[in-house]
């Protein structure tokens, strides 16, 4: 993914704009929903690398969302904003969430951004090792298949000095290690 998609979740449009302007100088396209049922549409639509929502909204907490897109949408990074933050809130919302950061209202915009940043590092990282993880698996399917075919042709034997030993019709020969 070339651009990442941020998706911000509030039901209040002035935080939405505000949220907006914060990263408009940013490389992020900025998408933004009232509610979490709009929300999910949008997680529908494409991919999202980081979502960022409201804890308290009329007819659905941010808790229950950030769960319910940790099912749907575990690869996306949750990020959570409250004006009314109390312990029980913050200690579910990292144990039950999985959230990244936590942010009050109001946020710093730096550290927001900053936070965002060290998501999509994050995502960018275990891409980086998903790719690692299945460069490594290719080696090993080729050597299982030649070893399929052509039984021992993977195995060296090697003497007790640690030199390898070539054998062919005619006599054993060394070789240095």
């Amino acid at each position: 993914m070339d651009k990442h998609r941020i998706l911000i979740v509030d039901d209040d449009k002035s935080v939405r704009s505000a949220l907006k302007r914060v990263f408009a100088e940013t490389p992020y396209i900025v998408l933004e929903a009232e509610n979490p049922k709009e929300a999910l549409a949008a997680l529908a639509g494409g991919s999202v690398s980081v979502i960022i929502t409201d804890e308290k909204m009329p007819g659905y907490s941010g808790l229950d969302f950030v769960k319910l897109v940790k099912r749907k949408c575990p690869e996306a990074v949750r990020i959570m904003l409250t004006g009314y933050a109390n312990t029980q809130t913050v200690i579910s919302a990292i144990n039950d969430g999985e959230i990244f950061r936590f942010f009050t209202k109001p946020w710093n915009d730096s550290e927001l951004v900053a936070a965002v940043r060290q998501a999509v590092d994050s995502i960018h990282e275990k891409e980086l090792e998903s790719s690692i993880l299945s460069a490594s698996s290719e080696p090993r399917k080729e050597t299982e298949e030649l070893e399929t075919h052509y039984p021992g042709i993977t195995k060296v034997l090697k003497d007790d000095e640690g030199y390898i030993i070539l054998e062919d019709d005619s006599d054993s020969r060394k070789a240095a290690p």
